[in-house]
């Protein structure tokens, strides 16, 4: 193992999101986005889009896409650059 990361949702139902440089994104229980460093497990940054129970996608070009339900989001779907 590598590392591990403790994150705030008690389980996932869905598989996280992976950036084309290996970034992983992951959804917490409080309407949150997180991306963690692959190579550390450090958290990178966390912003107030998506939600625990919602995929997390990742364009070719490394454009993250949460759908609505985090703080702030009214349904559809929100893009993190």
């Amino acid at each position: 193992m590598k590392w591990r990361v403790k994150v705030n949702l008690d389980a996932f139902q869905h598989d996280p999101g992976v950036a084309p440089d290996g970034t992983i994104y992951i959804p917490n229980k409080f309407g949150q986005t997180q991306a963690i460093n692959p190579a550390t497990g450090a958290t990178r940054w966390i912003v107030p889009f998506g939600g625990d129970s919602q995929s997390i996608s990742v364009g070719a070009d490394g454009t993250v896409y949460v759908a609505g339900g985090g703080a702030g989001a009214i349904g559809g779907t929100d893009a993190i650059s």
